[in-house]
């Protein structure tokens, strides 16, 4: 299964150690479990999405779908928060 979602940005909850890519999909069926990968020219980076939550952006009046990435390590959690995701397109897959 494959899908594609439209991150507008991201934050992270260091307390709880999560990254949140927020957005749109735009193709697809997004579950936890699958795999998304950030291409960083050369090298790309992958992680798994833990849960799919909405998140209320009250000062845009709209709703997106939160694509939540959990890390037991804190450096990878400040590895992908230093990615800042926004403006992108990301590929998901089984």
């Amino acid at each position: 299964m494959q899908a594609k979602f439209f991150a507008v940005g991201s934050f992270f909850i260091r307390s709880r150690n999560m990254f949140v890519a927020v957005g749109d999909i735009i193709e697809g069926h997004i579950e936890p479990g699958m795999a998304v990968a950030v291409s960083l020219g050369s090298i790309s980076v992958s992680t798994k999405v833990k849960e799919v939550e909405v998140i209320g952006v009250d000062f845009r009046d709209k709703e997106y779908m939160g694509l939540v990435f959990g890390f037991e390590d804190p450096e990878d959690l400040e590895f992908w928060q230093a990615l800042k995701i926004g403006g992108e397109t990301l590929e998901l897959s089984a």
